[in-house]
């Protein structure tokens, strides 16, 4: 929000100086970002509540794939 700079007269006013005027676009990209982040998380509660109504449990299930993957890294750096 500092990067709007101070406060000035609203952008859609009058025919004035352009120092003088309001910068809309930090407002607008600060609420873009709520409204995305409100969007995301709503869509990953929906998608982890459609996984408890389907498999009644919260768990995720251990791929073998990632299991395989982790012991390779283990062993080629042992630290």
């Amino acid at each position: 929000m500092l990067s709007g700079g101070g406060r000035g007269r609203p952008a859609f006013v009058g025919n004035g100086d352009a120092d003088e005027l309001a910068d809309p676009l930090p407002q607008a990209l600060v609420l873009t970002a709520i409204v995305i982040t409100f969007g995301v998380m709503a869509f990953l509660l929906a998608m982890a509540f459609r996984s408890w109504l389907l498999n009644r449990d919260d768990d995720v299930e251990d791929d073998v794939e990632d299991r395989r993957v982790a012991a390779a890294l283990a062993e080629e750096d042992p630290s």
